[in-house]
């Protein structure tokens, strides 16, 4: 492997699948550093929720692009792909391996393909947008074409927004605007972590436990007081919104955690839906008993036999 231009290797799968194991076992491997690919890590404060590195583990590895941006900080694809490509080119400098990893696979998919457009935000035009009912939204986009969308994102106000936005300054379809999406993607492997729904749902369950007992509700709201109620990107957060609900009173702790643990398994199927689509993915299935210092000795002599 060229230390100078790397293979692109990244590690992902649905949350709770076990990616933050296997990249801790693959380090004791191969000299490599991380780079987050989770949309939630990359603001400070949001640690428990999202499952942030422990201070324990980011000095058995280096971790890059999380704790970016303060809490009131609308934090884009964009921004991150800008951030990525300085940890990276830190990364190989240094001599080592800059592995991906993450669950978010919108950063994956431009990481590889290119974002659908480097156009800048329009806070004026989002301003307008952001006012509009979901209906309006959705014709608008159907405007400039049908498409360039998936079925689920036609829900989702952000990803409608976005939408418009790129159209109008651009003067194009949606699929017209996405054609950088559709080339060959830069060489490499990801690595796709696959486990039985009902295992993960065991898997999230506890660690949802765990994060409670932690202090999720108290890192809440101390993040409340710095402005997260203010930050729609921030609030998308699984976790994160379910405890505001709680803290302003109109649900139970206990109502609040079973909502959690509910939108994390539906979060983790959609996880493994995207993943799934996406081409080019080396899938490890991990059962419950496996051992996750062979899955990454598995995934260490895949990275070291590449040949691009």
């Amino acid at each position: 492997m060229s230390k100078e231009i790397p293979p692109f290797f990244a590690l992902v799968g649905p949350t709770a699948s076990g990616k933050s194991q296997i990249a801790l076992e693959l380090a004791k491997l191969i000299p490599l550093e991380i780079i987050s690919a989770d949309s939630m890590q990359v603001y400070r404060g949001m640690d428990i929720g999202t499952a942030k590195p422990s201070v324990e583990e980011q000095k058995l590895i280096p971790h890059h692009t999380i704790n970016l941006v303060e809490i009131n900080h609308i934090f884009d694809t964009a921004e991150y792909l800008r951030h990525a490509q300085i940890a990276e080119e830190k990364i190989v400098s240094n001599g080592k391996l800059p592995l991906y990893a993450g669950g978010t696979g919108l950063y994956i998919r431009a990481l590889r393909y290119g974002l659908e457009s480097n156009l800048p935000r329009n806070d004026h035009l989002r301003e307008e947008l952001e006012d509009l009912p979901l209906d309006e939204l959705q014709e608008k986009v159907a405007f400039f074409g049908v498409h360039g969308l998936n079925q689920s994102d036609w829900k989702n106000k952000r990803r409608l927004i976005r939408a418009v936005e790129i159209c109008s300054h651009e003067g194009k379809s949606l699929v017209e605007c996405r054609t950088s999406w559709q080339g060959k993607g830069r060489s490499g492997i990801v690595f796709c972590l696959d486990r039985d729904m009902d295992e993960l749902t065991r898997r999230i369950n506890h660690r949802i436990d765990q994060m409670m007992g932690e202090g999720l509700v108290d890192e809440v709201r101390n993040l409340l007081e710095k402005g997260l109620i203010h930050n729609p990107v921030a609030m998308q957060a699984i976790g994160y919104k379910e405890v505001v609900t709680h803290i302003e009173g109109k649900a139970s702790l206990d109502e609040c955690v079973l909502e959690i643990k509910i939108k994390t398994r539906q979060f983790a199927k959609r996880q493994k839906t995207w993943f799934s689509k996406e081409t080019d993915m080396k899938l490890i299935t991990l059962a419950p008993e496996s051992s996750m210092a062979l899955a990454a000795a598995q995934i260490a002599r895949d990275i070291e036999n590449y040949d691009a």
